[in-house]
């Protein structure tokens, strides 16, 4: 059976680019790191910033289970400059 692919999220952090589905921007992240939270904050992002994970084909799934590259979103952020 094949998996379907995620619909890309519709933010991500602006510091760590943690994606997110959570609709409230211009908040802190929830991300901790070495027990220290990021200091970025949550931004709504374009879907063109968004690129498919090569490793699960955007499913978030892989043979092994929960994708270890985007970590199950099946995305990655990648801001524009």
């Amino acid at each position: 059976m094949e998996t379907a692919k995620k619909p890309h999220p519709v933010a991500a952090c602006d510091r760590c680019h943690t994606p997110t589905n959570h609709a409230e921007t211009n908040i802190q992240c929830p991300q901790t790191f070495y027990g220290n939270r990021c200091k970025g904050h949550i931004v709504s992002v374009s879907s063109s910033e968004w690129k498919e994970c090569l490793e699960c084909e955007a499913t978030g799934q892989t043979s092994e289970g929960k994708c270890e590259r985007c970590e199950g979103w099946g995305w990655s952020y990648l801001p524009t400059i």
